[in-house]
């Protein structure tokens, strides 16, 4: 199992024997009095950001939990995320999406929303996996908001 884009306190916790990837792991350890990788011995951790990662070894399950819409490049993201992937991979993957074409054009066309660079809506996030050989199993909504919703998508790797 890998945690792309952990942060401090991502699913990892919950199982052992995973890998743990976060271009701020290092900064977490040295800075956040509740994180370190000591308490989690049999755990890898591997300070890289999505896109810059190079596996050297494939996953049955991925979990991408707040973070796939927070990378550089959603597109060498997913090149990343089925580099890790193998056929039927199991993907769980979670995103802001928005709710209203209109606000999500705004978003793009003035991108105040440093922290998340892509705006899309879930629709155009499913069909970005679809494109990347992923295929939906199931998605559901976490937390509704007025502008974004909160989804968690699992997908299946043709």
């Amino acid at each position: 199992m890998i945690d792309l884009g952990s942060g401090p306190a991502g699913i990892f916790m919950l199982f052992p024997q995973a890998t743990a990837l976060d271009p701020l792991l290092d900064v977490y350890e040295k800075d956040l009095h509740h994180f370190n990788k000591s308490n989690y011995p049999s755990n890898t951790f591997i300070t890289s950001s999505i896109e810059d990662f190079e596996p050297n070894t494939t996953y049955d399950t991925l979990f991408c939990i707040n973070a796939i819409n927070h990378v550089s490049s959603i597109q060498q993201g997913m090149e990343k995320i089925n580099a890790c992937a193998h056929a039927n991979s199991t993907l769980v993957i979670s995103i802001d999406a928005h709710n209203h074409q209109l606000l999500k054009k705004i978003f793009q066309l003035f991108p105040g929303d440093i922290l998340h660079p892509h705006q899309y809506s879930l629709m155009e996030y499913q069909a970005l996996l679809e494109q990347y050989g992923w295929k939906t199993v199931k998605s559901f909504c976490l937390d509704k908001g007025f502008i974004f919703n909160y989804y968690v998508i699992v997908a299946q790797r043709n």
